[in-house]
């Protein structure tokens, strides 16, 4: 499955080469992304799409579980359209993730207060990468 890209739709970031290394090797790992993604697939949803066509990371987990992971890892600089550049960058059993379904359920557990403890694995790994 390919998706023809949005060039402006990509997670900026401040991780190092070495930390988007490490949180691609822990995802993959912990089963959170397909095995078959490369490295180098990876990669691209951290720059601006120079292809006419894109292969998404396959999230392998909920979309509930990829909201949680988005958003703790890459709401700092991107908020304004951190939901599109997901739904850009990521795929869910051959689709792209909805925006709309990304945005209403990170509000529920937002309200429930369940935001830090949503999937704690996932959490750690985030947590590793960050450094903190």
């Amino acid at each position: 499955e390919l998706f023809a890209p949005i060039k402006d739709e990509y997670f900026k970031t401040l991780l190092t080469p070495q930390q988007k290394s490490e949180l691609y090797r822990l995802l993959l790992e912990n089963g959170y992304i397909t095995p078959d993604i490369s490295d180098e697939t990876f990669m691209e949803i951290f720059h601006p799409a120079t292809k006419e066509v894109r292969i998404p990371v396959k999230w392998n987990q909920t979309q509930g579980q990829l909201r949680f992971f988005v958003y703790n890892m890459f709401r700092e600089g991107n908020d304004k359209k951190l939901w599109a550049k997901t739904a850009n960058c990521f795929s869910i059993a051959g689709h792209k993730p909805n925006t709309e379904t990304l945005k209403t359920f990170l509000i529920i557990i937002k309200k429930k207060g369940k935001i830090e403890n949503y999937d704690p694995k996932l959490r750690e790994i985030v947590l590793a990468v960050l450094g903190k």
